[in-house]
């Protein structure tokens, strides 16, 4: 597994990348589809900067990713770091099996995933009106959120960490959460 999304930028401007059917065609598996080694695979000769991560992203990716041809790259992602991203109008895959970023990202309206097997952290936003995963496998992180209207993940499969966040007490009655202020 590695972190989505992975590209090469080659001295000429080139950006290479891998999708879902370049994986397909080059029989490479989707846990390893995401890294630096499938580009190397499906584009054997190229040279250039290995660049990961949504911050710094190209375009010409972001183009991929909205109209759906990485969407089982993401699925089997280790991280999909969304700091500091607009993903507003993105619909995330069903189930992620790594974990997702979302502190200091523009995600409102955005649909989450369903199902997170790892960690999930929103840090630092607003929440109301924002549909959580009803199952996250990992941790969840809320560290400064305003709670206000907020419906926790049916499951959690570690602790909901509730650090400097303001209206919160009514989560607290909630007993089969593991609770963490700090």
């Amino acid at each position: 597994m590695a972190d989505f999304p992975s590209w090469r930028e080659c001295k000429d401007g080139t950006i290479l990348f891998v999708t879902d059917k370049d994986a397909i065609e080059n029989n490479i598996d989707f846990f390893d589809a995401c890294g630096h080694i499938a580009i190397s695979k499906v584009y054997p000769n190229s040279k250039g900067k290995d660049m990961v991560g949504f911050r710094d992203c190209p375009d010409v990716i972001w183009e991929a990713i909205y109209s759906g041809k990485c969407d089982q790259m993401m699925a089997h992602s280790s991280l999909l770091d969304f700091r500091e991203s607009d993903i507003r109008s993105l619909n995330l895959p069903y189930k992620i099996r790594g974990n997702i970023e979302l502190r200091d990202c523009n995600f409102k309206g955005a649909i989450l995933p369903t199902i997170i097997d790892g960690n999930i952290d929103v840090s630092g936003h607003k929440l109301k009106g924002v549909i959580l995963p009803e199952k996250v496998g990992g941790c969840i992180f809320f560290v400064g959120c305003d709670m206000k209207g907020v419906t926790l993940p049916k499951e959690v499969g570690g602790s909901v960490y509730l650090e400097k966040c303001k209206n919160y007490k009514h989560l607290l009655k909630l007993k089969r959460y593991d609770f963490r202020m700090k």
